[in-house]
């Protein structure tokens, strides 16, 4: 009688230790290394930005200054590709990512330009700025939240090449153009969460502002003793869905 009844205590307490270990099991859902090893994205997103502009306009002539100060509001579409690497150590995940972006990002502004002296508005300046394009660089840090869902913050560096047309007039009345290209570098910050789709796929959404860099633009109009010095500091916010395949 004791046997059996040891035999029967062992069998049970068996049973519940096998039954325990498949739930315990269970209960981690995912893959173990989820979201790590080198992924190939496609990234498509929205734009929001400002600038402050400020321009002054010099006739050396005359000996006449004017300014004009404006913020310039711009927004558009952008898109491309990017490759990254993500390794996990336990549920953390560290990584590094390179972006490059195709963007119409642009924005109109019309601003009142005014004398120095007597603060009369003289004339009109219209600027047009856009973004043409964007290389970026950064790192990432997130958490993986059963094994299926990371959140993540990024910090990096951004270089983009923007485009800006002005045309303007002096207290003469003389209208004048400029046109500036240029790559500017950018303090880069994101935000965001990937959801791990199938064990290679992974879709999400991230914010990634910018924002450090200086457009600046200085030209001189020799025949008519015209000097013109702007300068426009541009600040992104950019909303995007991302697909990634992992390999």
């Amino acid at each position: 009688m004791k046997k059996v009844s040891l035999f029967a205590f062992l069998l049970a307490t068996g049973t519940s230790v096998g039954v325990t270990a498949a739930s315990a099991e269970t209960l981690v859902p995912g893959c173990p290394k989820a979201f790590q090893g080198f992924g190939i994205r496609g990234i498509i997103g929205y734009t929001v930005g400002f600038a402050k502009e400020r321009t002054r306009i010099v006739n050396e002539d005359s000996g006449v200054a004017a300014f004009s100060r404006s913020d310039i509001g711009f927004r558009g579409l952008n898109g491309g590709l990017g490759v990254d690497y993500t390794h996990r150590l336990c549920n953390w995940a560290i990584g590094i990512g390179f972006d490059a972006l195709w963007s119409n990002t642009n924005g109109k502004h019309r601003s009142r330009v005014f004398d120095e002296d007597s603060g009369e508005v003289i004339s009109f300046n219209h600027t047009k700025t856009r973004l043409r394009n964007s290389l970026q660089l950064f790192g990432r840090l997130g958490y993986v939240i059963g094994g299926q869902v990371m959140p993540f913050v990024g910090l990096g560096w951004d270089n983009s090449a923007w485009k800006q047309k002005a045309s303007f007039a002096d207290s003469d009345g003389d209208h004048f153009r400029t046109h500036k290209r240029k790559r500017i570098n950018s303090f880069l910050w994101k935000f965001g969460v990937d959801f791990l789709a199938t064990k290679h796929c992974i879709i999400g959404a991230e914010y990634t502002g910018t924002a450090g860099g200086r457009l600046r633009a200085h030209k001189s109009f020799v025949e008519d003793d015209v000097t013109v010095k702007s300068h426009s500091r541009p600040q992104n916010n950019t909303f995007a869905l991302t697909f990634k395949v992992i390999y």
